[in-house]
């Protein structure tokens, strides 16, 4: 039977018949995982709690070009693709912009006050959140202006949209400007209850604590809203609605794209495509773990930031619908039937170990037998006495003693003796009972790892099946997994796996 199948393309023009995402590794020399903002395109900016970083070469190397000290955070990042030297990083100290790629920095004074968000209007002009209001900063003139009409209180997230409509989330809701900040309104609106009324009736306060807004986008004409309850959708910015996908769910990022928005949650990377849903899409993502996103729309690259590191996927929206067959897992898995089972692995692994079951079967037989068998004790002994004898002689004479020959003995025995007692119980018992306990913890062990191995392996294997002609980098780097993991088997098993292969 036929199916049809998304196919992303991916760079050189290969693609993937299986629809798998090829995500690349962008932090081998990045020494921290917790990314929390990226920013920037060829340029790439990534900003953890007190720090910011810059990679020249799609994150291979790694500068650090800002580090904060004390309590101080950096909140968010911004760099235009067009250009890269120029890194704006929005910190508890108010507006810090360096126009040569981290090399000098100098402040913008916001109201003095703490730098939340931040968010492009123009080539020269950028809008930027604070704790005090909204403010208008002027790049070339290196000046701030507060935007009136907005409650002088925490803005958590700002978007300029197209056609001058500007949304700012403040700790009162969400307001929307439609004429570039010159008259701001609120916008509140409820879902509407369907016929069993299962939905209540809601406004945004409502929705999340006060300055819960945390991002916002905008794609294809439609506004999102994110919050740390959940994530609002409007398609004029006027009347929100929260989203049935995410609502109540806490949302890490947001990220759009020409023809998608990417969300990252608890539950991992999710994607809305034209059809409207959200699906989950962190196929071959190392971690569900999404803690950023960013989407470069020079390169046509999506940046994710997780718990195992920086990952790139270029290209992620260049799809093809081709009527190909589908593969079967059975066809798949056939193609391994020449390799051990996980059952041969785990049996290597517990002889190799020494970790048998049937090594403690076998010490509690011989300790049973062990009662009937005697103790064995032999004894030897050698006397030596001397023969004295007394002649008094005459009268007048004096005595004398005579020393006669010496007399030697030797005497020996032999004697067996049993313990009936150690038919019922023997001593013994209690250490074998205590190795049998420390025995079973070291084997479950062994086998977990082993297991994990084995199957991170075939998994790792299918993909490769799956998808046989990646980029050479990605090519190379899964050929060096997959020996990786094949000889922490084999280190597990004397070279089991490595040797059933060759065999076969």
């Amino acid at each position: 039977m036929k199916r049809t199948l998304l196919i992303t393309v991916l760079a050189l023009g290969l693609w993937n018949p299986a629809g798998v995402a090829q995500w690349q590794g962008a932090s081998r020399d990045l020494p921290e995982a917790s990314i929390r903002r990226l920013t920037g395109g060829p340029v790439l900016y990534a900003a953890s709690d007190n720090r910011v970083w810059r990679s020249t070469d799609e994150g291979v190397s790694w500068k650090r070009v800002l580090s904060l000290r004390g309590t101080q955070k950096v909140n968010d990042i911004f760099a235009d693709p067009l250009r890269p030297e120029a890194i704006h990083a929005a910190t508890s100290k108010g507006l810090r912009v360096s126009p040569d790629g981290g090399k000098e920095w100098f402040i913008v004074p916001l109201g003095m006050g703490e730098a939340l968000c931040l968010a492009p209007v123009s080539p020269g002009q950028m809008l930027a959140g604070t704790d005090r209001g909204l403010f208008l900063y002027q790049m070339r003139e290196r000046t701030a202006e507060r935007i009136a009409g907005i409650p002088p209180n925490r803005v958590h997230a700002v978007l300029a949209g197209d056609g001058g409509r500007w949304l700012a989330g403040t700790e009162q809701g969400l307001y929307l400007s439609s004429d570039a900040g010159k008259s701001w309104e609120r916008v509140v609106s409820a879902p509407r209850e369907d016929e069993a009324g299962t939905l209540e009736q809601f406004n945004i306060e409502e929705l999340g604590a006060a300055g819960s807004f945390t991002q916002i986008a905008a794609q294809s004409g439609r506004f999102y809203a994110v919050t740390r309850e959940g994530l609002l959708e409007s398609d004029t910015a006027l009347d929100w609605s929260p989203s049935a996908s995410f609502y109540r769910q806490p949302i890490h990022a947001i990220a759009a794209g020409p023809r998608a928005v990417y969300v990252a949650t608890d539950r991992g990377l999710f994607r809305r495509n034209g059809n409207g849903e959200f699906q989950l899409w962190n196929e071959a993502l190392p971690s569900s773990a999404v803690n950023s996103l960013h989407y470069d729309p020079v390169s046509d690259t999506l940046w994710a930031g997780t718990d195992k590191g920086l990952h790139r996927l270029p290209h992620p929206e260049y799809e093809i619908t081709l009527d190909v067959p589908a593969p079967r897992p059975d066809d798949l898995m056939s193609r391994f039937t020449h390799e051990p089972s996980i059952l041969e692995i785990q049996e290597a692994a517990i002889r190799y170990a020494e970790v048998h079951p049937d090594k403690i079967r076998a010490w509690r037989a011989a300790v049973a037998r062990k009662a009937l068998l005697p103790t064995l004790s032999v004894d030897a002994g050698q006397n030596r006495d001397q023969n004295v004898d007394l002649d008094r002689g005459g009268t007048g004479d004096p005595d004398r003693f005579i020393i006669g020959p010496e007399e030697k003995s030797f005497d020996w025995s032999v004697g067996l003796s049993w313990d009936l007692g150690d038919l019922v119980w023997n001593d013994a018992q209690t250490s074998i009972d205590t190795r049998s306990k420390l025995m079973v913890e070291l084997r479950e062990e062994i086998l977990t790892e082993v297991t994990h191995l084995y199957f991170q392996r075939r998994r790792l294997q299918i993909e490769m099946g799956l998808s046989p002609n990646p980029e050479l980098p990605i090519q190379i780097e899964k050929e060096i997994k997959l020996q990786e993991l094949t000889a922490q088997i084999d280190a597990l098993t004397s070279g089991f796996l490595s040797k059933k292969i060759n065999s076969d």
